[in-house]
C-alpha cells in the first residue's frame, strides 16, 4: 500500500514530524469565504487544498474550470512568515471529468498541481497560493487563493448533495432529505448553492447551528454557469472530496430525491462494516425508480398513513420516503444512474455516477449486491424541477412493478424526526410574517 494509507492505520512515518494537525471544528458552518476568481478570459479558480495523503510528497491542489488549450498557470506560495516560494508552472492539470468532450466556449473541471517544495518543511507555514496566467489578450492575471490544510473529525458518514442547489426547492425537501439520512447514518452534509430563496437558506442555517450542515455559499456568485456542466456539478462533487478528506472515513453521494437503503442490515453503519475490505475504496448502488406514478393503484394504498399529526387539527404529509413503496422491476446496471459511498482518502476524480480514479491502481470499486443495499429514486413522471425524459418513461413503462416495503423499516424513527421539523415548519408556514420575514444570518 501506499504511504498514505499508513496514516489511516496509525503507523508512524518520520515523514509526518513537521506536519502538525488539528481537530476539525465538528460544528456546522457557512463558508461565506470561498469564490470564484477569474483568470485570462476562461479560467476560474474557486478553493486551494493541501493534499498530503502521499505524506512525503504532499501537493498543493486548485480546484478550478478551465479550457483544455489555456495558457499555463504558474503558482507562487505565500508562507504564514510572508516570505515567497516560486512554484513555477503547474506540474499537472488533471481533467476531473475524463469523459467529458469539451467544445469551444465550454469548460471543464480540473484540479492544478503543484508539488510542496522539501524546503518547505512544515505545512503549517503555508498560508495562500498565487495562482498567475498569461494570456495575449488580458496579459497577466493573477488571484490568491487561501490554501485549506488537513484537519480530523470523528465523524464516519458524510454526504455530498450530488449537485448544487437551484430553483424552487421547498425547505420541506432539505429537512426531508437530512431527516432521512441521518436515520440512515449520515452525521455531516455539505450543500452547494448556486442559488435559493430565503427559506431554504433559513433551513439550512438551523442545521448548521446544530452541527451537521456546511453550506458553501458562493458557489453561484461568479460561476461562469452557461460555459459549465449542470451548475457546475462536475466540479462541485470533486470540491466536496477535497473539502471532506479528513473530516468523514465514508462520503455519501446521492440526490436530494435519492437515498441509499440497506436491504438487510439497519443502517450505513452495519451495511460498512459487512462490505469493507482493504482492496475497496468506494461502494456503488444500482438504481431503482420509485416512481408517484406507481402508487396511484390499490397495491399499497394501506401500506402507511400519509400524513402525520401536529396538533389537534393541522397534518402534515409524510415524505415519498414512506408512501412510495411500489418501484420498477427494473435495476439499472452499475454506473448507469448509479451512486455509491467513497473513502475520501482513497479517492482521486470524483464521477456523478462512479469514481474514475482511486489514488492507487489495485484499490477498486465494489460493486454492491441489490440483496444487500439498493438506490431508491423517488420520481414523477412529468413536473418539478427535473422532468423525467421520454425515454425514461417508455423505459420504466415496459417493466413491471414490484412491492417494495423495504424503506418501511425506518418508520417510526423517520416519523418521530420529521415530526419535530416539519410541524415546527407547518407553523411557520402558516405565519407569512414569522417566516417570510425571519432574518437569515450567515456568519
Amino acid at each position: 500500500m501506499g504511504a498514505f494509507l499508513h496514516k489511516t492505520i496509525g503507523t508512524v512515518d518520520s515523514c509526518f514530524d513537521s506536519f502538525q494537525y488539528t481537530r476539525f471544528n465538528e460544528s456546522g458552518l457557512i463558508d461565506t469565504s470561498s469564490r470564484w476568481r477569474q483568470l485570462g478570459l476562461a479560467t476560474h479558480v474557486f478553493t486551494a487544498y493541501l493534499d498530503d495523503r502521499e505524506p512525503c510528497a504532499p501537493v498543493i491542489t486548485v480546484i478550478g474550470f478551465g479550457e483544455k488549450s489555456e495558457p499555463a498557470l504558474h503558482g507562487t506560495l505565500l508562507l504564514h512568515s510572508g516570505a515567497r516560494v516560486e512554484l513555477g508552472e503547474c506540474k499537472e492539470k488533471r481533467k476531473l471529468n475524463p469523459t467529458g468532450d469539451y467544445t469551444i466556449g465550454k469548460l471543464g473541471p480540473y484540479a492544478y498541481l503543484w508539488p510542496l517544495p522539501d524546503h518547505v518543511t512544515t505545512a503549517n507555514h503555508v498560508s495562500a497560493i498565487t495562482v498567475e496566467q498569461t494570456h495575449l489578450i488580458t496579459g497577466k492575471t493573477k488571484a490568491a487563493v487561501s490554501i485549506t490544510k488537513p484537519v480530523y473529525s470523528t465523524k464516519t458518514f458524510g454526504v455530498c448533495i450530488n449537485s448544487p442547489l437551484f430553483g424552487q426547492i421547498e425547505p420541506r425537501t432539505i429537512i426531508e432529505n437530512i431527516e432521512i439520512n441521518k436515520v440512515l447514518g449520515a452525521e455531516w452534509f455539505t450543500f452547494y448553492i448556486y442559488s435559493a430563496d430565503k427559506n431554504v437558506l433559513q433551513t439550512l442555517h438551523e442545521y448548521v447551528r446544530e452541527g451537521t450542515v456546511e453550506v458553501v455559499l458562493n458557489w453561484g456568485k461568479g460561476l461562469p454557469g452557461a460555459s459549465t456542466h449542470y451548475f457546475g456539478q462536475t466540479l462541485s462533487i470533486n470540491e466536496c472530496m477535497y473539502r471532506n478528506l479528513y473530516r468523514v472515513k465514508y462520503l455519501v453521494y446521492a440526490d436530494l430525491d435519492e437515498f441509499i437503503v440497506p436491504r438487510k442490515s439497519l443502517g450505513w453503519g452495519t451495511l460498512m462494516k459487512e462490505l469493507e475490505n482493504p482492496q475497496f475504496g468506494t461502494f456503488v448502488f444500482r438504481h431503482a425508480f420509485f416512481f408517484a406514478s406507481y402508487n396511484e393503484t390499490a397495491f399499497d394504498a394501506n401500506a402507511i398513513d400519509v400524513h402525520v399529526l401536529c396538533d389537534g387539527s393541522r397534518f402534515v404529509e409524510l415524505p415519498q420516503f414512506l408512501t412510495h413503496v411500489v418501484r420498477s422491476q427494473k435495476v439499472y446496471p452499475s454506473r448507469q444512474k448509479s451512486k455509491f459511498i467513497t473513502k475520501p482518502l482513497y479517492s482521486s476524480v470524483v464521477g456523478v455516477h462512479e469514481i474514475f480514479k482511486h489514488v492507487e491502481e489495485h484499490i477498486t470499486s465494489h460493486v454492491v449486491p441489490t440483496d444487500c443495499a439498493l438506490l431508491h429514486h423517488y420520481r414523477k413522471f412529468r413536473g418539478g424541477l427535473h422532468p423525467v425524459s421520454k425515454s425514461v418513461i417508455q423505459d420504466v413503462k415496459r417493466h413491471q412493478r414490484v412491492q417494495d416495503e423495504r424503506a418501511l423499516v425506518y418508520k417510526d424513527k423517520i416519523v418521530a424526526a420529521l415530526r419535530r421539523r416539519l410541524c415546527r415548519l407547518y407553523a411557520f408556514e402558516t405565519d407569512a410574517q414569522t417566516w417570510h420575514n425571519a432574518p437569515v444570518s450567515l456568519t
